[in-house]
């Protein structure tokens, strides 16, 4: 039986031997990559003949956004499973329009990676439980293609207001960090969330947002 090659890309090592582990319960499979940033997994994918991505949406160097517009446009024959530990309607919602062939929680159970499995074979989309409970019905590409590119109607927490602004100042991560006395770690989240909300892939791009949006005073 020929079996579908698989890269698996994730920051945290624990999580990423827990994946290849669970994906090694199914014969049909095999794992032939671990990458623990997104160019890790691009080279893989372009040094491999590669049938699946399981991917992170949160890693450094080149984060699963980047990583999965990167593969649609290169390798478009590949099937992306995005796992996330966010289950927020407006970052599923625009995964869902990334081609993506599954979305699952980090928490979801094998029995639900059997079924994203199965559905990805047929070339169907799956989301499970925990993910379709945040999105309700919008499953079809008729509501896909309703949802708006740029996130218009995203709130962002008064806390990332005042992030972006200091990076706007040009204050740097550490420097954030002691001017508002929090962990490096904190300051790290607070500047991935507001890549992914504001859909941007860099700092220039969201100055820009803020700028646009009046999130920054100038």
């Amino acid at each position: 039986m020929n079996k579908l090659k698989v890269v698996v890309a994730d920051d945290h090592p624990y999580v990423l031997n827990g994946i290849c582990t669970l994906i090694e319960q199914f014969e049909e499979l095999e794992v032939i990559g671990k990458a623990a940033s997104g160019v890790e997994a691009y080279q893989l994918i372009k040094d491999n003949k590669v049938d699946i991505l399981v991917t992170d949406f949160e890693m450094p160097h080149m984060n699963g956004q980047e990583l999965i517009e990167r593969v649609n446009q290169t390798h478009p024959f590949v099937r992306i499973i995005v796992l996330s530990m966010h289950n927020e309607a407006w970052l599923i919602k625009r995964l869902m329009r990334r081609r993506v062939s599954a979305i699952l929680s980090k928490s979801a159970k094998e029995t639900e990676f059997g079924l994203a499995l199965e559905s990805l074979k047929k070339g169907d989309f799956f989301m499970d439980s925990i993910i379709s409970e945040q999105v309700g019905n919008e499953t079809n590409q008729s509501d896909i293609n309703r949802i708006e590119g740029e996130p218009e109607n995203l709130v962002l927490t008064n806390r990332e207001i005042q992030v972006m602004q200091l990076i706007y100042e040009g204050y740097s991560t550490k420097e954030i960090s002691e001017k508002i006395h929090k962990s490096l770690n904190t300051i790290e989240t607070h500047r991935r969330n507001l890549f992914l909300k504001c859909d941007v892939k860099n700092i220039a791009g969201l100055i820009r947002f803020g700028i646009q949006k009046g999130y920054v005073e100038i």
